[in-house]
């Protein structure tokens, strides 16, 4: 196992606002011009919202039933939420990004950071304030295991980042550790020398894929951790003859003989794809707009995908598996309409 520690002094770039008791207004914070994206604690008690503000971010966490809130934090000046996630009921993980004269043009940090919401004490567990030389970004939330989460890194030598990926268990430091340390496990270097790698729900970094710009993807694929990578490019084809081939994962299915993504489809639209055992099914596609990530709709425990909510006038949910986490997401449309709520 890897190790890093770094003094918590040094971490006051990531600080977050005192919690106050009182109540706020939902129609304050369920416009869409106030909040980027909402997710909800896995026993669907608490709601994380990222708000932006002119150079930063907040997250504000409010109790689902009575909006009371709970605690918030920032970014520091200069740093935006690219993406977070509960960690159990009791920690967010936040990936950021720099700012880069407007939003549109921001690129990720590599940093992640953990935020403990009884405490409202947050902490770098990975990247630069954490005291090492990787880029980070988190790969999968484990359900039945929230200490650890799993991440892809690229290793950095000199002033070079490196090309291929690892992927790894990062171990989240406990709230009362007075040193930030960067535990690193399992690692586990990528067929490719170039892209990213992907997990199954059971944690196993089954799937890579490069995507180089005006080349079709490049993917590699294996059944299990013990099993050889095998290169499956050439079951995927261009639905567009002059455009290269794009291949973005969005999840496995619950029981990790499938994935998902999203791709290009005949009239050019990003479509919801489906690969199992060599056989590619379009999901779900519309001649209308792309669907992209932000509008999937997961399982509680898994990253199956079952469904999307599409943004208009109005979000429009649409649901097309048969999987029994539809009626809670059903459950939570009819609580906020109109927005995207992400378990």
């Amino acid at each position: 196992m890897k190790r890093i520690s770094l003094s918590l002094s040094i971490l006051a770039s990531f600080y977050f606002a005192q919690a106050h008791s009182q109540t706020i207004p939902t129609e304050t914070f369920f416009r869409s011009d106030t909040i980027s994206d909402v997710r909800i604690s896995p026993d669907g008690s608490l709601l994380a919202m990222s708000t932006p503000a002119e150079n930063f971010d907040r997250i504000v966490v409010i109790t689902r039933d009575s909006s009371e809130l709970v605690t918030q934090t920032s970014t520091s000046q200069g740093q935006i939420i690219n993406d977070f996630q509960w960690e159990g009921n009791d920690e967010l993980i936040i990936s950021t990004s720099a700012l880069r004269f407007d939003r549109s043009r921001s690129l990720p940090s590599g940093e992640l950071f953990a935020f403990h919401v009884p405490s409202s004490t947050a902490r770098a567990i990975a990247g630069r304030q954490a005291g090492e030389l990787a880029f980070n970004s988190f790969s999968h939330i484990l359900p039945s295991n929230d200490k650890e989460i799993l991440v892809t890194r690229l290793e950095v030598s000199g002033r070079a980042l490196g090309q291929r990926p690892l992927g790894a268990t990062l171990r989240i430091p406990d709230v009362s550790a007075r040193r930030s340390e960067v535990n690193i496990d399992n690692e586990v270097r990528g067929p490719i020398d170039s892209g990213a790698l992907f997990a199954d729900n059971q944690g196993i970094f089954r799937l890579a894929i490069a995507n180089e710009a005006g080349q079709d993807a490049e993917v590699r694929y294996r059944t299990s951790a013990d099993a050889d990578w095998e290169n499956i490019s050439d079951q995927f084809s261009r639905s567009v003859a002059d455009q290269a081939l794009v291949i973005e994962p969005v999840g496995f299915s619950d029981d990790n003989k499938s994935f998902f993504f999203l791709t290009r489809g005949a009239v050019t639209t990003k479509e919801l794809m489906k690969y199992e055992a060599g056989t590619i099914t379009a999901v779900l596609g519309t001649d209308a707009f792309d669907i992209n990530r932000e509008n999937l709709v997961y399982a509680i425990n898994s990253s199956e995908v079952i469904g999307v909510r599409l943004a208009g006038d109005y979000t429009e949910p649409s649901y097309f598996s048969q999987h029994e986490d539809v009626a809670l997401q059903q459950k939570l449309d009819d609580f906020s309409p109109g927005e995207h709520i992400q378990v």
